[in-house]
């Protein structure tokens, strides 16, 4: 009886071994199989463009000159005093003040817009050490100017109010569609002309468009000074001439990415 009982438990044993070792070597035949296993390539290309097999993809630039048909600046006041309500009505008083000015210069209200109002404590700095006296309140607007010639009088006009600043300015154009779509097909010609050569290049006949996408690059220019501000306009006492503004050329670059198959 005991002879039996070992040859079972010596049974059991081996079939326990025997599918161990099973499991084992289809462990290790996956391995191998999923190591010898041709798997996709993934490729990057520039552009962001999806990559698409038998295809020739390309890309064009079209760039534009406009003359600018607005005129855009930030003007600003701070006030410091000994409470934040006192801070602010200052500020504000000044504020309504270069409103009135910018109304009485024809510039529509609409094209005044509050962009800032920020309130701080005030700090004062004596023997190397900082001490809290007061508050400073901020107020800023953003004008837009749609008569060019117009623009040098009203900036004027702001830098009349005692403590008003300029922070920026800048020229634009206001509807910049037939612009980008002039731009687009420049770029969309270019990019054409580009595949058409690398097909004859490559000895291949250029399919329909599989894949096409633009993307703009505008340049706004910062703009110069036909005669430089004089010092006083600048810190926002005024008086005087008004300055004189070169709208210049501003230039807008807009490129295209085409994916053409290959027939």
């Amino acid at each position: 009886m005991a002879e039996t009982n070992q040859s079972s438990s010596l049974w059991k044993n081996n079939l326990i071994l025997s599918i161990i070792f099973a499991i084992v070597v289809i462990s290790v035949a996956g391995i191998v199989s999923d190591t010898n296993r041709q798997w996709p390539v993934q490729s990057s290309n520039v552009g962001n463009q999806p990559f698409v097999t038998n295809s020739i993809a390309v890309n064009g630039e079209g760039k534009v000159y406009a003359t600018p048909d607005i005129f855009i600046f930030n003007v600003a006041v701070t006030e410091t005093a000994k409470t934040t309500r006192e801070a602010f009505q200052m500020a504000n008083t000044k504020i309504a003040n270069i409103r009135t000015s910018l109304k009485d210069a024809g510039v529509d209200e609409k094209d005044i817009q509050t962009t800032n109002i920020s309130m701080y404590p005030h700090y004062n700095y004596e023997d190397g050490r900082s001490r809290q006296d007061g508050y400073d309140a901020n107020h800023q607007l953003t004008i837009t100017v749609r008569n060019l010639e117009d623009a040098g009088k009203i900036m004027d006009s702001v830098t009349q109010v005692e403590g008003a600043q300029i922070n920026s300015t800048r020229y634009d154009i206001d509807d910049k569609e037939e612009i980008y779509q002039e731009a687009r097909e420049m770029a969309y010609e270019k990019a054409e002309a580009k595949a058409k050569q690398l097909a004859d290049l490559a000895s291949v006949k250029l399919g329909k468009v599989s894949s096409i996408s633009d993307v703009v690059m505008d340049y706004q220019p910062v703009p110069m000074y036909a005669n430089a501000m004089r010092s006083d306009m600048a810190m926002g006492i005024g008086g005087g001439e008004s300055a004189e503004l070169a709208p210049g050329q501003m230039v807008f670059t807009l490129s295209v990415n085409v994916i053409y198959s290959i027939d």
